[in-house]
């Protein structure tokens, strides 16, 4: 099994990119350009799962994508961005869950032309729906120069592509709104008092 393999060979050729995920366009009043956004039950939120090779990285040749979320529902199928001159190739399927997303499919670069040192590469994207305060994450599955393959997330391999989760934020009622409540309420209670 490819994930399997994976784990196996993790310990090859350390990197230090960043696998990060940028709300890009939301319904609500959320600010949308960051990794985190403030927004209400019932928002849609667009983001983009954004793959940083670092400079002193290997170029990337093959991966394959899972995404889990929690205080969200996925409205849309992430879509699988894969570069130019790569093909798709069908691939052991990551974990599954009610809410996680995994490909079964992903992109493979056979004619010398890897995502490279220095660059960023859009992996794809996707719309949820707003539940309550949670996470999206992404696991990457990513072949170096030398195609050992390496679990990138998870925290199962030190020294590997920094993640930096989607946030969403749900505010909760003001401090200063629950005591104007809760005055209201004694009041009443006085008005019924004989």
């Amino acid at each position: 099994m490819l994930l399997a393999g994976a784990l196996a060979l993790a310990a090859g050729g350390a990197q230090a990119g960043t696998i990060e995920l940028i709300f890009t366009s939301t319904t609500g009043d959320g600010v949308a350009g960051s990794g985190t956004i403030e927004a209400l039950p019932g928002d849609m939120l667009t983001l983009e799962y954004i793959l940083n090779v670092g400079a002193a990285d290997s170029p990337v040749y093959l991966y394959q994508m899972s995404v889990q979320w929690t205080g969200a529902s996925l409205v849309s199928e992430p879509v699988n961005n894969i570069p130019a001159d790569w093909f798709q190739i069908p691939l052991d399927p990551l974990p599954s869950g009610p809410n996680i997303w995994s490909s079964g499919l992903g992109g493979s670069d056979l004619f010398g032309n890897p995502i490279t040192p220095g660059s960023s590469h859009v992996l794809g994207a996707s719309t949820v729906e707003v539940a309550a305060t949670g996470t999206i994450s992404l696991v990457l599955i990513a072949a170096n120069s030398d195609d050992i393959l390496t679990e990138l997330g998870g925290g199962s391999v030190a020294d590997e592509y920094t993640f930096l989760p989607g946030t969403i934020l749900v505010p909760e009622p003001g401090t200063a709104m629950l005591l104007a409540i809760g005055l209201v309420g004694i009041c009443l209670r006085r008005c019924r008092a004989p």
